[in-house]
């Protein structure tokens, strides 16, 4: 899209100001290929069991919390957006960002304790159950 000598110049300027190459690595410089930097390569979800049914999801809970790619398009001004995130404006309050917890949840690598998390009830604390999406 740029050329190559448009290329080595953003190339020399990311050297000099992200040497570490720590922001945004693998976008327009030396890009990942397209079977690396994968969301998921294995995701093995914690089980769980709820009263609730999910029909839609095979009855499984950690599909419901997978179910989000992090578009945003709950946070966007059109349309139903989370009533708790319109006050706070904080991430964790979002739609989008109880499901990336729920999924954190359900992984079990970064929520630990499962629904017994500090980082869970902070989230879910606020949440109305408006069903607005």
């Amino acid at each position: 899209m740029y050329g190559s000598e448009l290329i080595e110049a953003f190339r020399e300027f990311k050297r000099i100001w992200d040497p570490q190459w720590k922001m945004n690595p693998g976008k327009v410089i030396d890009p990942y290929r397209l079977d690396e930097n994968l969301r998921l390569i294995e995701y093995h979800p914690l089980p769980v069991e709820t009263t609730f049914q999910f029909p839609d999801d095979k009855r499984n809970f950690s599909r419901v919390a997978y179910r989000c790619v992090g578009v945003g398009k709950c946070r966007s001004d059109s349309g139903t957006m989370c009533p708790s995130y319109m006050v706070t404006h904080e991430e964790k309050h979002s739609t989008r960002g109880r499901a990336r917890l729920l999924f954190e949840m359900m992984n079990g690598e970064v929520i630990t304790d499962g629904w017994q998390s500090e980082e869970v009830h902070e989230s879910l604390d606020l949440c109305l159950a408006c069903k607005g999406l």
